[in-house]
């Protein structure tokens, strides 16, 4: 799919566009439409969007100023030009083109409220153009190194292309004049003929001065702004406060301070959780080697313990087979289980005597101690006391005794 349109505006108020999609070359792969601005903005579908506005909007102009001054260029351009412009310079838009030769500075010169009314347009409908040409600077440029002039008769004006970055649009009247003039300043930079398209045809022009002029029909002025617009370079109207950019960071920055506050609560939270965590691992480790140890002590032939309750029980059950329910594997199995079921109590000590054992273990609180007690003495034929119950570290260290009944 090709990835570019041209939007041709036609009237002062964008209500009328002629549009058309174009490769890379400016070669179009449709024919031009007549629609209204919000017509074609759905025709765009993610491409590169170049409109061309009318030569009468922008006055072409140039400017002489050290490449020093490049990065103050935008508030330095207002004064400098302020004696070749008839309107306050408060009141317009400067926008600079690529320096060229003599610290020589082209520069196209817009009224705010054209360009804000024209912005306002664009988003309404959806169209984020990606640059905005004059006219004049969207016509093609012919002959050797482009040394031709380029001029588009159209209904009611003529348009012209006076080299690379100047122009200018005209009724139709004064256009001759206007171009003989422009022939006389040029002086050593003479161009080397004029290409002359006329799209009018009710209208006809004569053209002198020149050492040669090509007179061409032209049926479509948006392909031939397609021609120009990715053939030679323009000035784009959309930099400075009008650019994407620009436009961005001013929607961005009421918001900033709220992101601010956001981000510094997600990273708090994050951090409590964080903490959080690695209390609870510190926890669960301590717990694991404390019971690792139990396995190591009390099995001293399991080289490696990996998981110890399930090493425990395993261990417990080999020793238990074929035993009774009053010796001390079947009596420690039951301790063991109820132990671990209660995950916030951690096994100290066992002494087992025929018929008795007593366990110190410390756990979270007394309550505990009356489920272990409860899980034990439901397994079988076994009663559990507490000899004693006492507050360490912020838990209960507790000294048990299990007795067989029977």
């Amino acid at each position: 799919m090709s990835k570019n349109i041209i939007v041709s505006v036609l009237d002062d108020d964008l209500d009328e566009v002629s549009w058309l999609v174009c490769d890379d070359q400016g070669s179009p792969v449709s024919a031009s439409r007549t629609a209204t601005l919000e017509q074609a903005a759905t025709q765009v579908e993610g491409r590169r969007v170049t409109v061309v506005v009318p030569a009468d909007w922008v006055v072409l102009l140039s400017a002489e100023m050290p490449a020093s001054a490049a990065s103050r260029l935008t508030r330095l351009l207002p004064n400098v030009l302020e004696e070749q412009l008839s309107e306050d310079v408060e009141k317009l838009h400067f926008a600079p083109g690529k320096r060229r030769a003599g610290n020589r500075w082209p520069v196209a010169v817009i009224s705010h409220e054209r360009m804000q009314r024209m912005q306002a347009r664009f988003e309404a409908c959806g169209l984020r153009p990606t640059e905005v040409r004059p006219e004049p600077l969207a016509l093609p440029l012919f002959g050797e190194n482009d040394s031709s002039w380029t001029a588009l008769q159209r209904e009611g004006a003529l348009v012209a292309r006076l080299g690379a970055d100047s122009g200018f649009g005209i009724e139709t009247d004064l256009g001759p004049l206007l171009l003989s003039r422009s022939l006389e300043d040029a002086g050593e930079e003479k161009p080397a003929g004029l290409v002359l398209f006329n799209a009018s045809a009710d209208e006809a022009v004569e053209i002198s001065g020149f050492d040669a002029v090509e007179e061409r029909p032209c049926t479509d002025r948006t392909a031939l702004y397609a021609k120009g617009v990715f053939n030679t370079e323009g000035i784009n109207l959309f930099q400075g406060d009008y650019s994407i950019k620009q436009r961005f960071d001013k929607a961005w920055k009421p918001w900033r301070g709220v992101m601010a506050l956001a981000a510094l609560l997600l990273v708090t939270l994050w951090a409590g959780k964080f903490i959080e965590y690695r209390q609870l691992g510190s926890i669960v480790a301590g717990q694991r080697a404390a019971m690792t140890e139990i396995v190591k002590r009390t099995f001293p032939d399991v080289k490696r313990v990996t998981n110890p309750q399930r090493q425990m029980r395993s261990e417990l059950r080999k020793l238990g087979a074929g035993v009774s329910n009053t010796g001390f594997v079947p009596v420690m199995d039951v301790v063991s289980r109820a132990v671990s079921a209660n995950g916030k109590t951690t096994l100290n000590s066992v002494n087992y005597k025929t018929g008795r054992m007593d366990l110190d273990l410390q756990t979270d609180a007394l309550g505990t101690l009356d489920v272990i007690k409860r899980e034990v003495e439901s397994a079988g034929p076994y009663s559990l006391s507490v000899e004693s119950a006492n507050q360490v570290d912020g838990g209960i260290r507790g000294r048990l005794r299990v007795e067989v009944q029977g």
